[in-house]
Formats: structure tokens, C-alpha cells, sequence
């Protein structure tokens, strides 16, 4: 008997051997899905396609309307060229208005003219010469200007008619003292 094979015990059928490797068992898949789920998942994703196309519709639309605006810009900026083209003739006009009031002033007294704009510049310049900052002092008086030596007119009333005595007062040669 010893000889004899010997046959082991059946093994029960729900248990592999144990020196077997287990069987793979085939994976049946997540199952049938309820409809319920089905339902409230493809509404969401028709819901996101849905919002998807009004942002893609808005920004097309938000991307025109910036083209329509940049288009205005452009109109807005070609009908003002013109006014900036006189408002350039102004500004010469002015620069050369300017420069030859700033010539006009004496030459020691042309740090006394602001900075800044020429508006400004100008109006204070107007002012200025209104007060006479810039014109020589006035003479006396008693003394005659500079350059301009007359003779006093000497008038003998004695030797003159009474005629000649009316006519000279009248012309502002003779005045009466007094």
C-alpha cells in the first residue's frame, strides 16, 4: 500500500487548489446605471454645452462691439485732425507773438519774464508793459530830453501889434504866467 498512489481528498468545487493561481473573473463593467442618474447627468451636461455656447455668442459679440468701438476711435481721431492741425497754426502764432514781445523787452530786464506757458508768459508780458516796467523813466519837467537841444522862443512884446500877440497865444508860443 505504500506503493499505492494515494488520491487526496476532493476539494469542494467553490475553493481552488492552493497551489493554483485564482481564475481572473471577468469584470462585468459598472452595471446598468439608473435612469434617474442618466437623467440628471445629461441634463447637466446639455445645461454646460448650453452656457458654453451663450459665452462663446458673448464673447463674439463682446469682440465686435470692441471692433465697432475701435472704429469710432478711429472716425473720432480723423475728424479731429483738422483741429489739431489749426490748433498747431495757433501755437506758432502764438510762439512767434511771444518771442518778439520777449525781444521788445530790454535786455537786462529779460530775466524778469515767468516761465511757463505762453499764455501766461504773454499776459504777464501785456501787463507788465501796461505799467510800464519796461519804458524809460519820464523826464522832468525842467529839463529837456536827452538828444533834443531847442532854443526857448524869445518873443519881444514890445515890438510886436496886438495882432501878432493873439495869433502867437493861440498857437500855444505865448502863455501868461500867472
Amino acid at each position: 500500500m505504500a506503493d499505492e498512489p494515494t488520491n487526496p481528498a476532493p476539494e469542494p468545487p467553490g475553493n481552488p487548489p492552493p497551489d493554483s493561481a485564482p481564475e481572473p473573473t471577468p469584470d462585468p463593467g459598472p452595471g446598468p446605471v439608473p435612469y434617474d442618474r442618466f437623467k440628471h447627468i445629461n441634463d447637466r451636461a446639455k445645461a454646460a454645452e448650453a452656457e458654453l455656447e451663450k459665452l462663446k455668442k458673448a464673447q463674439a459679440k463682446a469682440t465686435e462691439d470692441a471692433l465697432k468701438e475701435q472704429e469710432k476711435w478711429k472716425e473720432l481721431y480723423e475728424q479731429a485732425q483738422p483741429q489739431v492741425e489749426e490748433a498747431k497754426k495757433y501755437r506758432d502764432a502764438l510762439d512767434e507773438l511771444l518771442t518778439a514781445q520777449i525781444d521788445a523787452v530790454p535786455e537786462d530786464k529779460r530775466g524778469l519774464v515767468p516761465d511757463g506757458d505762453p499764455v501766461t508768459r504773454l499776459q504777464w508780458l501785456q501787463k507788465a508793459q501796461a505799467a510800464g516796467l519796461f519804458t524809460p523813466p519820464p523826464q522832468s519837467p525842467g529839463n529837456p530830453p536827452p538828444g533834443r537841444r531847442s532854443q526857448p522862443n524869445t518873443f519881444d512884446l514890445n515890438n510886436m501889434s496886438p495882432e501878432e500877440i493873439r495869433k502867437a497865444r493861440a498857437e500855444g508860443k505865448i502863455t501868461l504866467a500867472g
